[in-house]
């Protein structure tokens, strides 16, 4: 029984692999992300009106007998009504609070379990935090290029949040064997939960180009006869956004590639995404949209 438990004991230590994590150099790069983050929403709320909000539609399914005057039937949409308000002032300030919040968890209160699970290969507080976080940024970026349904929102904030989850599951299964090598040496077997996170991550991003290239063609007059159209920032919010929400995938997949010794390297990079991520649509949403009289006063005159 003693020996079995020994050889267990060896086996185990055998098994448990140790990547290597520059604390003190996390613990600064926590302390710092925490504070850019802190300022972008303070900034946020002190400048922005907080007042500021926009509606959210839905239509209800009704029903509309055939004309044909016998039995049949069909669902018939109704009209779209007002079912309520997102305030953009409070949401742009919300993710950046988000993410102050998890880096000073980070490095004051869960800063032990954080630093444990970088020895281990995994990150889930990262996790966590961007399953929050990007979902409120992908409201944002998909209202204002033209999803305005509660339904369709809802969707969004969902299939974002599962994409997130995926990119968990993906460190769950990718094992370091040792410092150099990966527990399951297949390629393509190692990296399936990340490839799947890209299934919903595209329905996603489907919807919100789809919904911005339609709104993108569509204009509307003023009580003084201009005409009014998609202002240009919408279009670099959109794309450059897409952009970095896609990079996350690409640090993911070179973490993966190499060895998982240099683990901690990702975390480091996936911290100045996220920054750089927030404050572009912060800066740009604060600029154009949430210091603006009304939401309607950013339409561009395109006469």
């Amino acid at each position: 029984m003693i020996l079995r438990k020994k050889k267990m004991e060896v086996e185990d230590t055998k098994t448990a692999v140790v990547l290597p994590v520059p604390i003190p150099q996390l613990q600064k790069w926590n302390t710092g992300m925490c504070i850019f983050h802190a300022l972008f929403g303070i900034v946020v709320l002190s400048v922005g009106k907080i007042d500021l909000r926009v509606p959210i539609y839905a239509s209800d399914p009704g029903i509309e007998v055939m004309a044909d005057g016998g039995d049949g039937w069909a669902f018939k949409p109704q009209a779209p009504i007002r079912v309520g308000w997102l305030y953009l002032t409070v949401l742009v300030a919300s993710f950046s609070f988000l993410s102050a919040i998890a880096h000073l968890g980070n490095c004051l209160f869960w800063r032990e379990q954080y630093i444990r699970s970088l020895q281990a290969g995994y990150a889930p507080s990262r996790w966590i935090e961007y399953g929050l976080s990007a979902s409120v940024m992908v409201l944002i970026l998909a209202y204002i290029s033209g999803t305005i349904f509660r339904d369709t929102l809802v969707l969004l904030f969902a299939l974002t949040m599962i994409t997130m989850m995926f990119g968990h599951l993906h460190e769950v299964i990718c094992r370091p064997k040792s410092l150099d090598s990966w527990e399951i040496p297949g390629f393509a077997w190692r990296l399936q939960a990340h490839m799947l996170g890209y299934i919903p991550q595209i329905f996603a991003w489907t919807i919100i180009i789809g919904n911005f290239l339609q709104g993108a063609t569509t204009s509307t007059t003023d009580s003084f006869g201009e005409k009014r159209q998609m202002p240009t920032f919408v279009y670099v919010i959109v794309f450059c956004e897409m952009l970095i929400f896609w990079s996350f995938g690409i640090v993911q997949l070179i973490v993966s590639v190499r060895p998982p010794s240099k683990y901690y390297q990702g975390e480091i990079v996936y911290m100045w995404l996220s920054l750089f991520a927030k404050g572009f649509l912060a800066i740009l949403c604060l600029t154009n949209v949430i210091m603006a009289g009304g939401y309607s006063e950013i339409y561009e005159d395109a006469s």
